[in-house]
């Protein structure tokens, strides 16, 4: 489950950045989860084109964060919430540290293959550096990352023109809502089914004199009774349309 929720951050964060863009506010209430592990980024209030934004202004910093959450390494394995500085000297030894205890993790928690911590390391040197292209697409081109991906339900290629292209799975068939029935309004009358409210039974009026005699109504079994009270003891009700 791990496995499968990183990959799919992992896709989705290389699904906007393939377009150009980063999410540039990945903090844990962006990045959600359904009760079948599927994963979604939200919240696009932030998007902007590659830059160097800093602390989780720079996308590769929250796909190292949470690579460390979701594996549960240790908090010197993770990117820290908080740094004085981003350019010090020290601040860059403390991170290259914590990038190799990452990848010691990872190997070791998610026998994690040379291919994928090679490409991950990428990804981490990019965070330290701060740059603008922050290497994603080589680590979701892993065979690990492939491998955790689910079978993809719906895809739309970019196709560089500011459209999606066809992809080719089949397309979702969708029909309109049913709208809610709305009951009758009005005096219920001959051949109008309704409820006798005393029984909870559906019957169909048979006979109305539209005076003080009764209703003649039959119920579907085929018992036919007199109703007194009309307006009381008798309305409409969606069980008997």
């Amino acid at each position: 489950m791990q496995k499968l929720i990183f990959a799919q951050t992992v896709a989705a964060v290389y699904s906007l950045h393939g377009i150009g863009w980063t999410h540039n506010d990945l903090h844990g209430h962006n990045i959600v989860v359904d009760g079948t592990n599927d994963v979604a980024l939200i919240d696009f209030g932030e998007i902007k084109g590659h830059h160097r934004g800093l602390g989780y202004k720079h996308d590769s910093n929250s796909v190292w964060r949470w690579a460390a959450v979701l594996a549960d390494c240790p908090d010197g394995a993770r990117y820290p919430t908080l740094m004085t500085s981003f350019f010090s000297e020290a601040s860059r030894n403390e991170l290259t540290a914590r990038s190799e205890e990452l990848l010691s993790c990872m190997k070791t928690k998610w026998q994690a293959d040379q291919e994928f911590l090679d490409a991950f390391q990428l990804v981490l040197r990019s965070a330290i550096k701060i740059t603008e292209d922050q290497q994603i697409k080589e680590l979701f081109d892993t065979k690990f990352i492939q491998k955790y991906l689910p079978p993809l339900k719906n895809t739309f290629p970019w196709d560089g023109q500011g459209k999606c292209s066809a992809s080719g799975l089949e397309k979702k068939k969708l029909s309109a809502p049913i709208a809610p029935q709305r009951l009758p309004s009005g005096r219920p009358t001959k051949g109008d089914r309704v409820m006798v409210k005393a029984t909870g039974k559906c019957v169909e009026i048979i006979n109305d004199d539209k005076d003080s005699v009764p209703y003649k109504v039959r119920s579907d079994s085929g018992e036919v009774q007199r109703v007194a009270l009309r307006e009381v003891q008798v309305g409409w009700a969606s069980e008997c349309r």
